[in-house]
């Protein structure tokens, strides 16, 4: 799915310091087409060095002054914090001023911003909408983007047939990813006759496109022999064709020698294309190459120059980062250095890892390695928060347990319920607050909501309201309310069934009955409750609540034998020596 930045700056052929100095004369003398091609061009270092903050002033005029790309290339500096903070709210306001004039390109960025939940809620009936507003304006990338909604199956009912279709209305018109989609639609056979043939004349019809990336995958028909005989030869000349441009073509050869697929294993000649590939900037080379540096696999360990590679990886990865902050946490290769360590999660986690960042935060709840503050704990967990959600309960627990923090029960049921999204366990711990009065006034009718909350989202705590009921902890007590939700319990549990056996035994709420105490007991029992088993063995030996039988309480107390006690009990009833059940025990 694509909503990457295109340009609208035009090739010339002259000098770059005159071509800059005619756009910028006619940019100041107000034509708006000249503004979005400066901008264009500070955004691009076309023509000048690379600067963002003059893209934002030269794009800001030309969107001021209603220039439809202008307004898309402003939102997208914003969505991407290019130059400014990312700004969604900013983004998307020009945005929709861009997509209100009709814009193909804009309507289309529209439909990426509903797909990826963007700015606005993730919506992918919204973004089929928008990229239905483009493609039917002949855009090809959104006609691309139409057949990957009806090839997935989102937003519209999956249909091969028609994405299909979508796919080469943008081809008829050269856009390489729409042919490289119709390659691997052929190549996989699905909804139509597998076919390596056509999938190879797409794949050609991609790269006299400009897709590099189809070489790497005519390369891999060839590795692997799919939809074509397989030739090793063939495959190693179009991975290297590939790699003029695609550097990531030498990481397939690289595996080839790795894993033996086709050739010889030859570690020595997988770690000359890692290494040409890390070279070029691919990070997956990079990070194969750091690895084995600093394990000394298939290389001679080097330990800095381990930390070199990770240090390039870390410029584009958040995995680069975290590698290094474990040698310096774990002292592997390295002196441990928790200062250092903490300065690679950092990098991770401003780079948006979750776990980077949960690292940090727990570390400073904690106080390990680095000096315990709430503050900086919450801080990450925060930006945890921006991917997994449930980092709010552990925000919610250290404001639940003033842990770091001043405690706050408000603050913890908040945070407690912005977790809910993910983990439903969130939903007990609020009811337990409220029950118990943890930071909140005791509420039994609260608790119990939380508590049905819970149940409903699978969480065996159905028994924890019984008991409220049956205690009349928080609420008025309620016999009937509280076998209800026993019963409720059973259903995943059945020797709950001895709660309701106890209420009976003991007259708990209700009136004493031996007969129905040991009917709950039974069914506990069989459920695999020794204790049931046994209690229903102590009943029937002494006839508490119901007539004695001897014959019952062994028979129960064989169930429970695992029980030391019921060893004895058995002893103490069989006293027949020539009894069999005496040989038996």
């Amino acid at each position: 799915m694509k909503g990457d930045r295109e340009s609208s700056a035009g090739n010339v052929s002259e000098d770059s310091a005159s071509q800059i100095k005619k756009i910028k004369l006619l940019a100041e003398r107000g034509d708006t087409e000249a503004q979005n091609e400066l901008g264009n061009a500070y955004f691009e270092g076309k023509y000048v060095a690379i600067d963002y903050s003059k893209a934002l002033i030269w794009f800001t005029i030309a969107a001021g002054n209603g220039h439809a790309d202008a307004q898309l290339n402003l939102c997208r500096m914003y969505e991407e914090g290019r130059g400014v903070d990312c700004d969604l709210v900013e983004a998307m306001k020009w945005l929709k001023k861009a997509t209100d004039q009709g814009y193909a390109k804009a309507q289309n960025y529209m439909g990426w911003m509903y797909y990826n939940g963007r700015g606005v809620t993730t919506d992918q009936e919204e973004a089929v909408k928008w990229f239905r507003l483009a493609a039917d304006q002949g855009l090809p990338k959104a006609q691309n983007n139409m057949g990957e909604m009806y090839r997935s199956g989102r937003g519209v009912t999956k249909n091969i047939d028609t994405s299909i279709e979508w796919y080469k209305l943008a081809a008829d018109q050269g856009y390489a990813e729409a042919c490289r989609n119709l390659g691997s639609i052929h190549l996989s056979g699905t909804s139509v006759v597998k076919d390596g043939g056509e999938a190879m004349k797409w794949f050609m019809l991609a790269m006299a496109n400009g897709s590099n990336y189809a070489a790497t995958l005519i390369g891999r028909m060839y590795r692997d022999g799919t939809g074509i005989p397989k030739n090793v030869e063939e495959a190693i000349r179009w991975f290297k064709l590939a790699s003029e441009k695609d550097s990531q073509a030498l990481v397939e050869i690289a595996r080839m020698y790795m894993d033996g697929n086709g050739v010889p294993i030859d570690i020595n000649e997988a770690i000359r294309w890692y290494k040409a590939a890390a070279e070029k900037g691919i990070y997956l080379a990079i990070m194969e190459i750091a690895r084995r540096c600093r394990d000394g696999k298939g290389m001679q360990k080097n330990v800095e120059e381990a930390i070199r590679w990770f240090k390039t990886a870390a410029e584009d990865g958040s995995s680069a980062a975290k590698e290094l902050a474990r040698m310096y946490m774990d002292g592997n290769g390295v002196p441990i250095d928790i200062n250092e360590a903490i300065k690679w999660y950092t990098t991770a986690a401003k780079k948006g890892d979750p776990t980077a960042a949960w690292e940090i935060a727990r570390r400073y709840r904690n106080g390990n390695g680095v000096p315990k503050n709430g503050k900086e704990a919450i801080k990450w967990f925060t930006v945890a928060l921006e991917r997994d959600k449930g980092a709010a309960t552990e925000i919610a627990r250290m404001y639940r347990d003033g842990n770091g923090v001043q405690q706050s029960g408000e603050e913890a049921v908040r945070w407690y319920k912005i977790a809910l999204e993910i983990d439903g366990y969130a939903a007990v711990e609020i009811a337990m607050m409220y029950r118990d009065g943890t930071g909140v006034p005791k509420n039994g009718k609260e608790a119990i909501k939380w508590f049905e909350i819970a149940a409903e989202n699978g969480f065996a705590v159905p028994s924890e309201i019984a008991r409220m009921y049956r205690d009349g902890r928080g609420v008025p007590q309620n016999a009937n309310e509280a076998i209800k939700w026993y019963k409720v319990a059973m259903e995943k549990d059945g020797r709950e069934a001895s709660s309701i056996g106890f209420m009976y035994r003991d007259g708990t709420g209700v009136a004493k009955s031996g007969s129905e105490a040991v009917k709950w007991f039974k069914i506990a029992a069989e459920a695999g409750d020794n204790n049931a088993a046994e209690i229903l063995g102590a009943m029937y030996e002494k006839g508490e609540g119901i007539p004695l039988n001897t014959e019952e309480a062994i028979k129960w107390y064989r169930l429970a034998l695992d029980r030391s006690t019921c060893g004895q009990a058995l002893k103490r009833l069989c006293k027949d020596e020539n009894s069999n059940e005496k040989k038996e025990v």
